[in-house]
């Protein structure tokens, strides 16, 4: 599958990461991408626990939004709470659609376009702007991003640092 294949379905981003494990030997970087993909499938789904269970205890995350403002969420509760509030009690779904992937031993980087489904109330919580702030609407997000995530030695991720660029919101019917 090639990367404008993808389209808009978390299914086929899945597909995208499995053929890259296919082609990956065991070792770190096969191991890396296993954790990686078990996270997007989690996230994607909107399971906070399966999302966590890929996470170092000490997991951080350095968000820079596009209007280069930084945002450190510390390890520990911050982090189970950034991930309960975009999930929206699993009403939110997320998927990536990767235009580059560099899979290493200690690293994973990546840019692409994340699309996200979620409430006005998933939107309020995650500091996005909508055009109408009913709380019980659905909206459509899409921003192109790139992410750095580091690994530690037992294969679970330590940190990342999330860069999106503006996003396109429109309502989602």
């Amino acid at each position: 599958m090639t990367k404008t294949e993808l389209g808009t379905d978390h299914a086929r981003a899945l597909a995208y990461l499995d053929e890259r494990l296919e082609r990956l030997e065991e070792g770190r970087r096969r191991r890396n991408l296993e954790n990686f993909r078990e996270r997007m499938a989690a996230e994607g789904v909107g399971d906070v626990e399966g999302v966590l269970a890929t996470l170092d205890p000490a997991f951080s995350l350095t968000a820079y939004g596009p209007d280069g403002t930084r945002t450190d969420v510390p390890a520990g509760p911050a982090i189970r709470g950034l991930f309960e509030g975009l999930s929206d009690g699993g009403r939110t779904r997320v998927w990536l659609e990767w235009e580059h992937l560099a899979v290493d031993d200690d690293v994973i980087i990546g840019d692409g376009v994340l699309n996200m489904r979620l409430s006005g109330a998933a939107c309020a919580a995650m500091g996005y702007e909508v055009p109408d702030p009913d709380p019980s609407l659905r909206w459509a997000r899409r921003s192109r991003i790139c992410v750095t995530i580091e690994y530690g030695e037992d294969g679970r991720q330590e940190r990342e640092v999330f860069t999106p660029l503006a996003a396109e919101v429109s309502r989602e019917v």
